[in-house]
């Protein structure tokens, strides 16, 4: 019928859609509304006929988005799909469309002079909330980060033809996850796990199975788990499953640093096992019950701080285990990248920093929201 071939041709109004190898959503889905009354009114089939109805408006569309497509707009800044509503008395809806439409993107402003409805993507969402409480009520407020999105549908559909050595990195956080496909390239896959989520033996076969490359190499960044991979590589078939023995986050982020996709496989694995004798680590977390570790006692709710898996100090606040252990590090060390913890992030770190680089004009320092759980902050240092 005619609503499935304009769908199939709203490729060919809009370059964008062309590009991606998509139909125009929106459209596709006033169609599948408009197929669905049509089937109820006439009680033929409607379940069976609908889904015919989509596969024939999205038939010769391939069911991967095109790599150049995902290239050129995974570094965009998308912002907040910001969603509210707006009552109040006299509103102007001509004069306040023009003027919401100046804070943000894609905006779709309709309703009267009680109610306002808005749908806008902006990258600050308080300006145009601040605005918009000027003018009447905001309620039912929704807003959704696009930019995570992005990211995650760039990843799910990563084109992964070509590469010859892929890296499983075995993590948590999306601060962590982002430093993993950000510095290892285009050959990186994320299996989900950490200091209390193991992944099965089941789990990490399962995401070799997705492989194609000739060579893997996996970081288990946890010592438990490297266990469970050892046992895996000694029940795969495959020869061409290697290990490199990382028992940290930090471990993981230093090998896959040194890390280079035009090297051998064998040169890759030499330098980053190389290279986890050139750093040093620490974290800090709170104790949760009252324990004697490495022959010093801790107490419940004290927070304390760890370099190379020895006790270092305790504290009674986070901020100040990190400075005094950060200050440590520095002394042998000439960068010093923390990854904070879901508990710990700040909206600004000038202040941590400035407290850290005291008197270490010649060093630097790198903090990165690393959003990772049971541990307020990771330290790698080199």
């Amino acid at each position: 019928n005619n609503s499935i071939i304009s769908v199939k041709n709203t490729p060919n109004k809009l370059d964008i859609l062309k590009e991606a190898g998509v139909v125009d959503s929106g459209g596709l889905g006033l169609a599948m509304m408009m197929n669905a009354w049509y089937y109820t009114k006439i009680q033929n089939n409607i379940e069976d006929n609908l889904e015919k109805a989509y596969t024939e408006m999205i038939s010769g569309l391939s069911d991967k988005v095109s790599k150049s497509f995902l290239e050129s707009n995974d570094e965009l800044e998308w912002g907040n799909c910001t969603v509210f509503t707006i009552t109040g008395n006299d509103l102007d809806i001509d004069y306040e469309r023009e003027q919401i439409s100046k804070y943000g993107r894609s905006p779709v402003i309709t309703g009267d002079s009680t109610l306002i409805k808005v749908h806008i993507h902006v990258l600050d969402e308080t300006k145009v909330i601040d605005y918009s409480n000027k003018i009447g009520k905001v309620d039912n407020l929704f807003i959704q980060n696009m930019d995570n999105q992005t990211k995650d549908f760039s990843r799910k559909n990563r084109d992964y033809t070509g590469i010859e050595t892929s890296i499983i990195s075995i993590c948590d956080g999306d601060g962590i996850i982002d430093a993993f496909f950000e510095t290892g390239g285009d050959g990186v896959h994320i299996i989900q796990g950490g200091s209390k989520n193991n992944p099965s033996i089941k789990t990490i076969m399962e995401e070799i199975d997705k492989i194609k490359s000739q060579d893997i190499i996996i970081l288990p960044n946890n010592s438990n788990i490297a266990t469970t991979v050892k046992q895996l590589i000694e029940l795969s078939e495959n020869n061409n499953i290697h290990m490199v023995n990382t028992s940290s986050i930090q471990q993981g982020i230093a090998s896959i640093f040194s890390y280079d996709q035009s090297s051998s496989y064998e040169s890759n694995i030499k330098d980053m096992e190389d290279s986890l004798l050139d750093i040093e680590e620490a974290f800090v977390t709170v104790s949760t019950r009252d324990v004697v570790f490495d022959g010093k006692n801790l107490k419940k709710d004290d927070f304390f701080s760890t370099i190379n898996d020895k006790i270092y100090e305790t504290h009674t606040s986070p901020e100040k285990a990190l400075v005094s252990v950060s200050r440590d590090l520095l002394k042998r060390n000439e960068i010093l990248t923390i990854f904070v913890g879901h508990e710990s992030i700040l909206d600004n770190y000038d202040k941590l920093e400035n407290q850290i680089l005291d008197n270490f004009t010649d060093k630097e320092v790198v903090i990165v929201d690393g959003n990772q759980s049971y541990y307020n902050y990771l330290l790698l240092a080199e």
